[in-house]
């Protein structure tokens, strides 16, 4: 998106959407969509985290200085030549970051599907809806 323009232009404003988009109130709806199983939660995480690495990889393509850019241009390379060879090799390092900081809301989406979805209760492994909150 930060190197082809007009990919950007189509793009940036759906991501935008979704990521102003608070994930844990979607957490009902993909319940009601996937069930209580494995798929809901992983579609919370996906829903949750995407839109923000996808934004923070789009502004770090565009930090790329374009003299290297226009360079690589000169040179002979292609579109996607630049993208792979100059952009994506000074970019990786920090997407890689990028994602080591947002396994936080990562494990927040996992917990949160895993309260909701559970069954059994924590303190005494009674059904959760049986009435009988007892301590151990």
């Amino acid at each position: 998106m930060g190197l082809f323009p007009y990919v950007g232009v189509f793009f940036s404003r759906f991501v935008l959407f979704f990521d102003k988009i608070v994930a844990l109130s979607l957490l009902p709806i993909l319940f009601i969509a996937f069930g209580i199983d494995e798929l809901s939660k992983i579609m919370l995480i996906v829903i949750g985290v995407t839109p923000t690495i996808i934004l923070d990889t789009f502004n770090l393509t565009r930090s790329v200085p374009r003299e290297q850019i226009v360079k690589a241009f000169t040179l002979g390379a292609g579109d996607f030549d630049v993208a792979y060879r100059v952009v994506l090799r000074q970019i990786t390092p920090r997407v890689l970051n990028s994602i080591r900081l947002n396994l936080k809301a990562v494990m927040l989406f996992l917990f949160a599907g895993e309260m909701i979805a559970s069954t059994t209760a924590w303190l005494t492994g009674s059904p959760c809806c049986a009435g009988t909150w007892e301590w151990m």
